[in-house]
């Protein structure tokens, strides 16, 4: 009896196995169809100018918009791109209206003839929601004009050594011949300063660095923008950045600065890229600039060598793109100060009286008074409180006010010769 039933006890068949395995996956396939959603249709909207800020008609915006697509709608299963080019047109009023309903939408081009497009240093894209929301962004086109381009010059000095604490680097330019040079010489005209020192606290193993850039005879204006000519306000005397190996302030070995600048008293206008190795104890520099001295602010070459047109592109730790017509250049620059006096901080305060990001900009500044700190302790702005609580030349007194904050406990912490290093120019 026990041997014909174990005769009866066969393997279970595979086939049921399969079937099983297929009827899950037909199921999930199903259930995706179903539950698909039907496109939804987004929309990106808003204005073309020209240099001079007045609307500019007829200009061709070129987008791509798509989607990654699983091939079978399971996780981890192959994927493919589907994408599709569209484009709008300006109308009289330099209006455009674009509708994209694949996930992403990025910007290809800015067309219009005899003039160039804004040059996109980072990507602009825009990502489909399901509520059919409007995006807006305005963009800006530049004339092109043969003659006057011939006045940009590109320039590129070697990299060269700075002296910690010793004279500062002055970049000084001759268009005539296309030459740029790095110099301690004080003889010599310059278009921008550029100063370095180091703090060495070997006991505690820490270190402590400041970089200065200073315009000569004009104003910088720092940002990762890649206009065709120069802004034409908004500069400040220069800026200067703090770097350490403690905390917040972590020292970049390579860092990358995009600027434009006005020297000279106007006459200079330049687009720079500044390459800072900050290796210790021999930090160097490199500058690549274009440069227009007639007093024109149009920066753009007939022709750049790929070598120039690639370092544009780069993106920079100190700033990033910004839309200087919302906010100052100087709101996006990380671990850097404005480099201006006492009376510009009350100037830039009273100007950003609303503004909780800027004020919490300027309350980590150097040069901040007493009087203008403890104008903003009065406010009940937790924020910039909290940003008062990081500036190492407050004094101890109005720091211990704010040791409710962890940053000023921290700050109330550091060596005596850091907090005076951090503290002067």
């Amino acid at each position: 009896m026990a041997g014909r039933e174990t005769e009866k006890a066969e393997p279970r068949s595979p086939r049921l196995l399969l079937c099983i395995l297929l009827g899950l996956v037909g199921f999930f396939l199903l259930a995706q169809l179903l539950g698909r959603r039907a496109p939804t249709k987004n929309h990106l909207e808003g204005v073309v100018r020209d240099e001079n800020g007045r609307p500019a008609a007829d200009v061709i915006l070129r987008f791509e918009e798509n989607t990654d697509v699983f091939i079978i709608p399971v996780p981890y299963s192959p994927r493919y791109r589907r994408s599709s080019l569209l484009q709008a047109t300006t109308d009289s009023a330099g209006k455009y209206h674009l509708t994209f309903q694949e996930e992403f939408l990025r910007l290809l081009t800015l067309e219009k003839t005899n003039h160039h497009g804004e040059m996109q240093t980072a990507v602009r894209s825009w990502r489909q929601t399901q509520i059919g929301q409007t995006h807006r962004a305005d963009f800006s086109v530049y004339q092109v004009n043969p003659i006057e381009q011939r006045n940009v010059v590109l320039c590129e000095t070697a990299e060269t050594r700075f002296s910690p604490a010793g004279p500062p680097l002055r970049l000084t330019i001759d268009p005539a011949i296309s030459a740029a040079l790095l110099t301690t010489n004080q003889a010599l005209s310059a278009d921008l300063e550029f100063w370095f020192d180091w703090l060495e606290l070997p006991a505690h193993g820490a270190y402590y660095g400041k970089f200065r850039l200073r315009a000569v005879e004009g104003g910088v204006w720092v940002a990762d923008n890649d206009m065709p000519h120069a802004p034409a306000d908004g500069y400040e005397p220069g800026i200067r950045s703090t770097f350490s190996n403690q905390g917040a302030l972590i020292l970049q070995h390579h860092q990358q600065i995009h600027f434009y600048a006005r020297t000279r008293g106007g006459t200079h206008h330049l687009r720079v890229l500044a390459e800072l190795r900050l290796h210790r104890p021999t930090p160097t520099l490199r500058v690549k600039c274009a440069v227009n001295s007639t007093g024109s602010r149009l920066l753009r070459a007939p022709a750049m060598p790929s070598e120039f047109a690639d370092f544009w592109q780069r993106g920079t730790s100190l700033g990033g793109r910004v839309n200087y017509k919302l906010q100052p250049w100087w709101m996006d620059l990380d671990g850097t100060q404005l480099l201006v006096s006492e009376e510009r901080l009350g100037e830039l305060l009273a100007q950003h009286v609303g503004n909780s990001p800027a004020k919490e900009r300027l309350a980590r500044h150097w040069r901040l008074p007493e009087n203008l700190a403890n104008q903003l302790l009065s406010e009940t702005n937790r924020v910039v409180h909290r940003s008062l609580a990081r500036n190492p030349s407050l004094p101890d007194a109005t720091l211990v006010r704010l040791s409710h904050f962890a940053e000023a406990r921290d700050t109330l912490k550091l060596h005596k010769e850091a907090r005076e290093f951090l503290s002067k120019d």
